[in-house]
């Protein structure tokens, strides 16, 4: 095992900076939206569902760190009611765990489950797309989206 140190520049982080080609919110053809989750703000959830409102797909750009929206994506996109949204789970310290070597016992944790709301807006038909990054630059929560 080594300690290495390296200098993190920002001409080298550019070299990952994500490259946005398209609008927040546009319509790539008559037939397809894109959204771009990593951009979009909540507020702009009505704006996006009324202009993809006749479209037969909304791709769903994730490939970085949302801001927010799927609490107010998620309810027009379902009729159903207490739909899960996200699943949050988090181990609780009970004990050392001296046989394994660990300092956390895993063999508890308390986990929360948050539902979509409701919406009396109108439910967008069509079929959805997530794009995800597998190297998404904040960990810590894990969502479960049921579209």
């Amino acid at each position: 095992m080594r300690d290495i140190k390296i200098k993190w520049t920002n001409s080298y982080n550019k070299s990952f900076a994500l490259k946005h080609s398209l609008d927040t919110i546009t319509l790539i053809n008559e037939n397809i939206g894109y959204a771009d989750l990593t951009r979009m703000e909540a507020e702009q959830t009505d704006k996006m569902f009324e202009k993809f409102q006749n479209t037969k797909a909304i791709i769903f750009d994730m490939r970085g760190y949302p801001r927010g929206t799927a609490w107010s994506i998620a309810p027009r996109l379902t009729e159903n009611k207490n739909v899960p949204l996200a699943l949050f789970r988090k181990p609780e310290i009970l004990s050392l765990n001296i046989q394994k070597e660990d300092l956390l016992s895993y063999k508890s944790y308390t986990e929360f489950i948050q539902t979509v709301e409701t919406s009396d807006k109108w439910k967008y038909k069509g079929k959805t797309i997530m794009l995800i990054n597998q190297k998404c630059n904040k960990p810590s929560r894990t969502y479960w989206f049921v579209f």
